[in-house]
């Protein structure tokens, strides 16, 4: 019976979601001096890689955002130590795509508040980039399953919002 315990692809299933969630929570306790716009990048890059080609990744760089006028983006990300990197994965199903699906998560991997400095729960900040893990976890998820007739597209921002980097300059 499908769906049963002794059920092999419900298990499969299982387990390729609970690689999304460990993924998730890993990019989430991630310390900041390992986690930045790039690391993320990669990881999305690493994704695509491991879906067998049924997902795609496009990175836009600093350059790509300034072309395409994303100027509330890029003034977040000014004071950033690494550059923004824009995440855009593609799932494409084998057969007939009949729906279409986006998911877009928040990639701020790191908050200082600006010139409003927060002193409480300081160390916390990096859970800003909460959205953007679960936009991953679920796309190396679905990357692993592959459902069928459904096309997803999975959008991060990713940046820094620091403006201590230019602070003195």
């Amino acid at each position: 019976m499908e769906g049963s315990v002794g059920d092999s692809s419900a298990i499969t299933t299982g387990l390729n979601l609970a690689n999304g969630c460990s993924l998730t929570k890993d990019i989430v306790n991630a310390p900041h001096n390992v986690l930045n716009s790039e690391s993320l990048a990669d990881t999305a890059k690493r994704i695509a890689k491991e879906s067998g080609g049924s997902i795609t990744c496009e990175i836009l760089g600093k350059k790509e955002c300034e072309k395409r006028g994303m100027g509330a983006y890029l003034g977040v990300a000014r004071g950033s130590e690494t550059d923004p990197q824009f995440i855009h994965l593609t799932y494409k199903p084998s057969g007939e795509i009949k729906k279409k699906v986006g998911i877009v998560g928040k990639g701020l991997l790191f908050d200082t508040g600006g010139y409003n400095i927060k002193t409480a729960m300081m160390e916390l900040m990096k859970f800003d980039c909460g959205g953007a893990a679960a936009v991953l976890g679920a796309a190396r998820a679905v990357g692993d399953i592959k459902p069928d007739g459904v096309e997803a597209h999975f959008c991060v921002a990713a940046c820094e919002n620091s403006k201590f980097k230019n602070m003195f300059t």
